[in-house]
């Protein structure tokens, strides 16, 4: 995270499937000051680098509701203009977006952004959080997780054994933790840390550890990172 006078930076760690190959990516996420300071119309987002129409429909949609979530649940800056791009970790080609399973990632960093660009814009059912949000890094955290419309919940994605193992690579990829959706089908064995915060590790299939967080939608996510954070259950959170 980086907050300047000029912008606010939210940085973030992501996760695509390549062929079932994990392939994580680095997600940064800018506000910038609009150049109207009188303009309190709602701020535009653009959301990925080569326009606005990149990726599948799937993909597209995500987008959409990580704003809508966003805007929904926690506010939507007035004040500043929002700006997303990703690169790969390791340096390889990466592939056009598709599928819906970055919607989480997108979603949590918007919120977070929001904490700390615009926190006056904070909704008051969920101002309780702010401070928590506004502190807690997610520059080692990864979500993959899509969205369900119907409840307004996380939903299962595709490929999740690829994209963990990736995740689990010592290296630039490595995370503290990654986020799914609660009820995600994994086939690795799973050895509990915190069953209360659906939180455990999983070995991959290529022999490296992964702590997995299961969570019910971006707020669950939320709530559980600052549990595990302030009980020191995955103490990377910290670094």
């Amino acid at each position: 995270m980086t907050v300047a006078a000029s912008r606010t930076e939210v940085k973030a760690l992501g996760v695509l499937d390549m062929a079932n190959i994990g392939a994580p990516i680095r997600m940064s996420h800018v506000a910038t000051p609009k150049k109207n300071d009188t303009d309190v119309a709602p701020g535009t987002w653009r959301p990925i680098d080569g326009g606005d129409d990149v990726g599948d429909a799937a993909f597209q949609e995500s987008l959409e509701w990580a704003r809508d979530y966003t805007a929904i649940v926690m506010g939507w800056p007035t004040r500043h203009d929002i700006t997303s791009h990703y690169v790969g970790v390791d340096g390889r080609q990466l592939p056009i977006p598709a599928g819906p399973s970055l919607f989480g990632a997108f979603c949590l960093a918007l919120m977070r952004l929001v904490a700390l660009a615009e926190p006056r814009e904070v909704r008051g059912w969920i101002r309780h959080q702010l401070a928590g949000l506004r502190a807690i890094p997610l520059d080692n955290v990864a979500v993959s997780a899509a969205f369900d419309p119907k409840s307004g919940s996380f939903a299962p994605v595709g490929a999740i054994e690829a994209k963990l193992a990736a995740l689990g690579q010592p290296g630039p990829a490595a995370c503290a933790l990654c986020i799914v959706a609660a009820g995600q089908p994994i086939k690795y064995e799973r050895t509990t840390i915190d069953r209360g915060n659906g939180c455990c590790r999983m070995t991959t299939a290529l022999g490296k550890e992964i702590v997995v967080v299961e969570a019910i939608d971006p707020v669950d996510a939320i709530e559980k990172l600052l549990k595990l954070q302030v009980g020191l259950v995955v103490p990377q959170l910290l670094r």
